[in-house]
């Protein structure tokens, strides 16, 4: 049985509309790939693997391609900070195509405060290309 997944084709919403799809849209995909998914207050989602009993919070950032072609995931802001979490989920929101996943443990990340892919997701080889995994079956 193959699994639809919905395209999130956004023209321009809110920075807080965007956020709340992608973390709707994160939540789906880890549900999708297994694990149980609540909503927490110190991260955006806890995701625990059945099989193991493992709980990792998940920070998720959502971006849409900019006039110059990048993605740019603000990590960190009055409201929000990444380091209280285990994992950071960045979806790179491509034109009428499936969000792309990029899945970073933290303590790789380092006290940035952005996160920049500098060009189509799925061609992307930068330093976080090897964090990017499948739109279909995501793993933590």
């Amino acid at each position: 049985m193959s699994t639809v997944l919905p395209i999130l084709d956004m023209s321009r919403p809110s920075r807080k509309v965007m956020g709340d799809l992608g973390e709707a849209y994160a939540a789906y995909l880890l549900q999708l790939s297994g694990y149980i998914v609540t909503h927490i207050r110190q991260a955006d989602l806890a995701a625990t693997n059945p099989a193991t009993g493992e709980l990792l919070r998940v920070e998720v950032k959502t971006a849409q391609r900019r006039p110059d072609r990048k993605y740019v995931f603000q990590l960190w802001n009055p409201g929000t900070d990444y380091r209280h979490s285990d994992r950071v989920l960045l979806l790179a929101i491509q034109p009428s195509r499936y969000p792309v996943p990029f899945i970073i443990p933290t303590d790789k990340i380092t006290f940035r405060s952005t996160i920049v892919i500098t060009s189509h997701p799925l061609r992307y080889a930068g330093m976080w290309a090897e964090y990017r995994q499948n739109t279909g079956v995501i793993t933590l």
